[in-house]
């Protein structure tokens, strides 16, 4: 089962502010992409200088494999992503490192920054199987998030009709089978829900919508958590099958 709570993953914060240099991390991410593992000999040279190796090495960022190799897990790369941002990188040269698995990660941790509970590749069953790449749930709050590494540009209706039509069946079939998923979703003993479909993209510059489901650019995830009462009434509400009260 590839469902996993993302905290259990994460680092401490505090370990990644040892990191100050917003351009090692990026040359770091750029010389890592698309792969986990990567040689000390094969690092650039910005990142191979002895203080930021021993930053590595402190905060635990990476894990020593054998022939000199290191290995650099998704969840931290999507760490490391966001403490560049937060060092005043760009965010789409940021992003442009980042593979699929580790953009829904880089999204994940974005909402467990924000006290959620975050699933990634939360997958079940209903009429058929169905995968979500994340569940961010925050009582009584369930986001649904499909991650999208392209953009879906302000007037090509057809792909951001589809993209979120298809969102919206996957978190309406998770909805009507919420009593069965509760303990999947660690929202056991949760009488109702609220869930939202959302999408998140790389690439465009503004939110769009369609059915009131927002299709959201990365760099203004944070922005529209932190607004999230402003938008409320303004989004799709999906709501569960009234749940049984579960026991273990």
């Amino acid at each position: 089962m590839r469902v996993a709570l993302l905290a259990k993953r994460l680092l401490d914060e505090e370990k990644l502010a040892v990191l100050t240099n917003a351009s090692e991390i990026l040359a770091l991410l750029q010389a890592t992409k698309g792969e986990s593992t990567i040689t000390l000999a094969q690092l650039p040279e910005p990142v191979r200088n002895p203080e930021f190796i021993s930053a590595l090495e402190e905060s635990k960022l990476f894990r020593q494999l054998e022939n000199q190799r290191i290995e650099i897990p998704t969840t931290v790369k999507a760490q490391l992503a966001i403490r560049a941002i937060e060092l005043g990188q760009p965010q789409r040269p940021i992003l442009s490192t980042l593979s699929w698995r580790e953009f829904e990660a880089f999204i994940a941790t974005i909402f467990h920054r924000h006290d959620f509970t975050v699933i990634h590749g939360f997958r079940f069953k209903a009429k058929r199987r169905f995968e979500i790449d994340v569940i961010a749930a925050q009582k009584p709050t369930i986001f649904c998030i499909d991650c999208k590494q392209y953009g879906i540009r302000s007037g090509k209706a057809s792909p951001l009709r589809t993209a979120v039509e298809d969102q919206l069946e996957r978190v309406e079939s998770l909805a009507a089978n919420f009593a069965a998923q509760q303990v999947k979703l660690q929202c056991l003993g949760w009488h109702t829900a609220i869930f939202y479909p959302l999408l998140v993209t790389m690439l465009h510059e503004d939110i769009l919508w369609h059915n009131q489901i927002p299709v959201i650019p990365a760099a203004q995830l944070n922005k529209f958590l932190l607004s999230f009462p402003e938008y409320s009434d303004r989004l799709h509400v999906v709501n569960p099958t009234p749940a049984r009260q579960h026991t273990l």
